[in-house]
């Protein structure tokens, strides 16, 4: 029988999406929850409010405990075992890593099925990722859902160790990696760096507000209060706000390659074709 007071938080953590949408739409407010209540992200949680409230199943607030496990993601990574260091990284340079960056309304969910069907990547989603994790009854979810109900931090580590077993699996039927999702600041950016290896290429789907916002009002339609103004504001300010660091971080390292996202789907996608083709 559970005690009122984690009864109370697991309603908190319960949340309800509308899941009638596009599906690039739908991504992004799963990845926005995600982060407001898994990671230590300065930018997910300052915007956590820009989630519209008709989520929420139950309202309650999660308690603030103040802990802080930034320090503790590197013992974390090696927890759950470690694959063989040499064995991996030597696989891995055959492959490409891709970083996909975009709005809501940039269409990079479509980009991502056309570029796995012509290259043959391997589509990792970060929110994908965990939510696969949160289903299993392994001894990691158990330690996520443990953390949470603590009203505690996730060690960003664990985000990390997702991505680099989800890996791993894949190394030997694969052309590259594309990844949507990550990295959410500069800091998953460094540490993916660090132990996996910098992106060879990190695309951002450069498009007008104007552009997001009228793709946005279009997909939802149905759902009135998911294109009021307020909202869609609000949701492209928390993706300039968490994502305008990341793009400098690897624009500065001459990472980055900027796609026109405002033409239709085949003119954005030839674009996307000739900035892959240019790392092979």
């Amino acid at each position: 029988m559970d005690l009122p007071l984690f009864s109370n938080v697991r309603k908190a953590l319960r949340m309800r999406f509308d899941a009638d949408r596009d599906e690039d739409e739908v991504f992004y407010d799963i990845s926005m929850a995600v982060d407001s209540k898994l990671f230590p992200n300065k930018e997910a949680a300052a915007s956590s409010g820009d989630l519209d409230s008709s989520m929420m199943l139950d309202s309650g607030e999660i308690a603030d405990t103040g802990s802080d496990y930034e320090d503790q993601g590197d013992d974390q990574l090696n927890v759950f075992g470690e694959h063989p260091v040499g064995g991996f990284m030597e696989d891995l340079r055959k492959c490409k890593i891709i970083f996909m960056i975009g709005g809501p309304g940039s269409g990079k969910g479509t980009q991502c099925e056309k570029l796995v069907e012509k290259y043959g990547f391997t589509h990792f989603s970060t929110g994908e990722l965990l939510r696969r994790e949160l289903s299993s009854d392994s001894e990691r979810s158990r330690l996520i859902r443990d953390t949470m109900e603590r009203g505690d931090l996730v060690p960003p580590g664990i985000l990390l160790e997702l991505l680099r077993e989800a890996m791993a699996a894949s190394l030997h039927h694969t052309t590259g990696f594309l990844i949507d999702g990550y990295p959410r600041e500069v800091k998953q950016g460094e540490e993916f760096g660090r132990r996996i290896g910098d992106p060879h290429l990190v695309i951002c789907m450069d498009c007008s507000a104007d552009t997001m916002t009228n793709r946005l009002r279009q997909r939802s339609q149905s759902s009135p209060d998911r294109s009021s103004s307020a909202t869609v504001a609000k949701r492209l300010e928390a993706y300039h706000r968490a994502s305008i660091p990341v793009i400098a971080y690897y624009e500065a390292k001459a990472r980055l390659q900027k796609i026109n996202a405002e033409g239709t789907p085949e003119e954005v996608f030839l674009q996307l074709c000739t900035a892959i083709d240019s790392i092979f």
